[in-house]
């Protein structure tokens, strides 16, 4: 495991890559090592989306009649679990 030069906390696998995105300082963009599969985690809205993007839904999100249901990211650690769900999204897609 690795950790990014911006937040020294948060742990990828070796051969990631998370780095700020220089439009938006509250989303960083999580990318895998060849072949290359990315995700834009929002830290301030709490959540991540496909790609390389800064608006859209974000992944695992569903539209009900009472609004947007989504993981809700809170307490001790929520950052690294945000994280950890994209590592997870990502690899899942590597398969």
């Amino acid at each position: 495991m690795t950790k990014p030069e911006r937040d020294p906390d948060l742990r990828i696998p070796d051969g990631w890559t998370l780095v700020p995105l220089p439009i938006s300082p509250d989303q960083m963009l999580l990318s895998t090592p060849t072949p290359s599969y990315m995700a834009t985690i929002d830290f301030r809205l709490r959540g991540f989306r496909s790609g390389y993007v800064q608006h859209g839904k974000f992944v695992g999100e569903k539209l009900t009649r009472s609004g947007n249901v989504r993981k809700p990211y809170r307490g001790r650690g929520w950052k690294q679990v945000l994280v950890d769900d994209a590592i997870a999204w990502l690899e899942e897609l590597r398969r």
